[in-house]
């Protein structure tokens, strides 16, 4: 569970730093990302994806600031190794957004029923104010990730 919330802070790092640009256009909130298959092709890709990422070496595995991570991911380096997967790094980033956003409000969403009623409350407070553009998923998004969550339980167990 350590890499799992490793692996969700450092993806929404990445959101935030290449993404908030896109939800800030949107004023109806945020367009659909995912399609059938999506989530699938992200299970089966991503081991690899973060495999060869790993190989950059202390440019990779050390980085915590959401600008580094953007400039990393943006690295020609990256991009290759993107590209070897059929990955574009803007839509690798769109649907990457779409599922970890999806992701987290999923299991924000689990851990909010296990909370006692104020906690709760408080929580979602915050959801819908301060931190809502963490939390703003397409509702067709949110959907697919809960028909896979299964899936992606699993895959971010195993990173």
């Amino acid at each position: 569970m350590k890499n799992t919330s490793r692996i969700i802070l450092s993806l929404m790092s990445l959101l935030m730093a290449g993404l908030l640009v896109v939800q800030a256009k949107e004023s109806d909130g945020p367009a659909a990302q995912l399609k059938a298959g999506d989530i699938q092709r992200f299970i089966q890709t991503m081991p690899q994806v973060i495999k060869d990422l790993k190989q950059m070496g202390e440019s990779y595995e050390n980085i915590q600031d959401p600008s580094a991570i953007h400039a990393l991911m943006t690295s020609e380096k990256a991009q290759a190794i993107l590209r070897k997967y059929s990955w574009e790094q803007e839509e690798f980033t769109r649907k990457l957004t779409a599922i970890v956003a999806g992701y987290a409000l999923l299991r924000m969403e689990t851990e909010l029923a296990n909370l006692p009623a104020e906690q709760r409350a408080m929580v979602k407070s915050m959801m819908t104010g301060q931190m809502a553009h963490m939390f703003s998923v397409h509702e067709s998004d949110l959907a697919l990730v809960k028909k896979h969550a299964a899936a992606l339980d699993k895959f971010f167990d195993e990173q």
